[in-house]
């Protein structure tokens, strides 16, 4: 696998070794991670088996601001059982985003 950075244009390119794309798209998937806010520890689970990453972007659901304060608050709860199944995976929060990034049977 070759992995290539433009630091000048900002871009990573990765080419997978043959015909092994199924790599190259969990590269892909880590770096998409490291992007998003979570650290590299955590983006690194991304390249085996066990884990994979979930964004979900909120503006799909609602423009409204108040609607979006809302669904944010739904999303985590409060004390409720999506709130601690939460608590075994990884989030990350942007304005109108959501990445999760955990074991497969979570997500």
């Amino acid at each position: 696998m070759l992995i290539t950075v433009d630091e000048k244009r900002k871009v990573v390119t990765v080419r997978p070794a043959g015909d092994n794309v199924y790599d190259a798209l969990k590269v892909e998937s880590a770096i998409l991670a490291i992007t998003y806010g979570f650290s590299p520890e955590q983006a690194m689970k991304l390249l085996g088996e066990d884990y994979s990453m979930q964004v979900i972007d909120l503006k799909d659901f609602t423009r409204d601001p108040q609607a979006m304060k809302r669904l944010k608050g739904r999303i985590i709860g409060s004390e409720g059982k999506f709130k601690r199944s939460l608590q075994e995976v990884y989030v990350h929060r942007d304005c109108s985003r959501r990445e999760i990034c955990g074991p497969n049977r979570t997500l």
